[in-house]
């Protein structure tokens, strides 16, 4: 082992043994609901919180109280993943393992997805046993297909595995039992459709997305089950908002932004004194809000620009801000001490009206607008849908369940580059 190594190791026994001394944290909220995780960044008008399953953010206003308890394996594998290095991918499968084993109290599916693509990615000597491991706890959890399809690229990863050919066959045999009944409903929902009972059909159609015989919607129709779904969608209006799409945002009621809570909306200090001298921001500006006076909502994506404005040239530059990270974000760019010391004062700290946020899609309707001019669906293609999948049926057409992959891993899963873990979240 070089020197380097040996020091890498010993920071990571250093890190695991810090772990070792951490708390595991509890939010209540006022309606009694109680989430266990770990504490990422505490305001004076926010609690951003991790959970096993996503990261949240609550207003102080809603919380009842902040509990601590012991260590847990949701604080573990904060610190797991937080030394990942992507030009390491044995790492990332040594996190997955240690996730379906020793940390399985903080497993999520997201996080094992992620890490095992990654691996598989980034060293092929990886991937078989990283979409075997996948294989095995999508199974497990009842995700058959995404099983199956894990199956296929840890084929393509080692050809001609017997472990992987034996587990191909069970589970192409239950596999197989589900194809049924899912093309039963499938076809069901196209009588519907043809019939032009959209609202009737839309929930079988929703629930054929990703099922049996999904794969050839794209050859017989030429669309995908996720655009007809969209396509019908259009044509029935949702009562729960009247077919706009998007309901108001419950924690700002709509209105993108809310007082600040540490300033009480003035956008100063609560001890300022000012004496009646001029005013200067480095002394009153409000820490939270950096005199603002209200903060954008941290739920509903809420977005704006803030303007600092200063006394020397460049005599002003902007700052993007987004709901939930909107203080740490001005704190980062609007450092007073730094301008203070280089001498160059700032006048003047103005922020833009949002321009986003304010509304979440309905749920109901997956944010999907009425649309009372939509075109007209494909209707002899539809019917020719539903006879391929009735010819499955009956079995006059052969039909294989097991999902088809072309390559070792899944190139969707890392679409967004995000590879490192910082925060609670994963990042570039």
């Amino acid at each position: 082992m070089t020197v380097t190594s040996r020091r890498a190791a010993r920071a990571l026994v250093l890190v695991f043994a810090l772990a070792a001394t951490a708390v595991a944290d509890k939010v209540v909220l006022n309606d009694g609901r109680t989430y266990e995780g770990v504490v990422l960044e505490e305001t004076d008008t926010s609690v951003r919180f991790k959970t096993a399953k996503a990261v949240l953010t609550f207003p102080r206003k809603e919380i009842a109280s902040l509990e601590r308890s012991p260590v847990g394996p949701l604080q573990e594998r904060e610190t797991r993943l937080g030394v990942l290095d992507p030009g390491k991918p044995a790492e990332y499968l040594a996190a997955a393992n240690w996730l379906v084993g020793p940390g399985r109290g903080a497993l999520d599916l997201p996080t094992l997805r992620r890490l095992c693509t990654i691996a598989a990615k980034f060293d092929r000597a990886h991937a078989w046993e990283a979409q075997m491991l996948l294989a095995k706890e999508t199974e497990a959890a009842g995700l058959n297909r995404e099983a199956g399809t894990c199956l296929a690229r840890a084929e393509i990863a080692k050809p001609g595995q017997a472990e992987t050919k034996s587990r191909i066959e069970k589970l192409r045999t239950v596999l197989m039992r589900e194809a049924q009944t899912e093309m039963e409903q499938l076809q069901k929902a196209l009588t519907l459709l043809t019939g032009e009972q959209y609202e009737k059909a839309l929930p079988g159609l929703r629930k054929a997305r990703t099922g049996a015989m999904s794969e050839r919607a794209p050859d017989l129709m030429g669309m995908s089950m996720e655009q007809l779904v969209t396509f019908v969608a259009r044509r029935v209006k949702c009562e729960k908002c009247n077919g706009q799409g998007e309901l108001p945002c419950p924690l700002c009621e709509g209105r993108k932004e809310s007082e600040c809570a540490d300033c009480e909306g003035t956008g100063t200090r609560k001890d300022y004194k000012g004496g009646g001298r001029e005013v200067n921001l480095a002394e009153s500006a409000c820490k939270t809000c950096h005199g603002l006076a209200k903060l954008l909502c941290p739920r509903c994506d809420a977005e704006r620009d803030v303007i600092v404005f200063l006394a020397a040239a460049p005599t002003q530059f902007t700052i993007r801000v987004k709901g939930g990270s909107e203080t740490a974000t001005l704190q980062k760019e609007i450092d007073f001490k730094r301008f203070t010391h280089q001498a160059i004062k700032i006048t003047m700290i103005l922020a833009e009206p949002p321009r986003s946020g304010g509304t979440l899609p309905c749920t109901p309707c997956e944010g999907i607008k009425f649309d009372s001019s939509a075109p007209p669906l494909p209707m002899e293609k539809l019917r020719a849908y539903r006879e391929e999948v009735a010819a499955c049926l009956i079995g006059t057409r052969t039909y294989d369940p097991l999902p088809v992959a072309e390559k070792a891993w899944d190139p969707a899963v890392i679409a967004d580059e995000m590879l490192r873990y910082r925060n609670g979240r994963w990042a570039r």
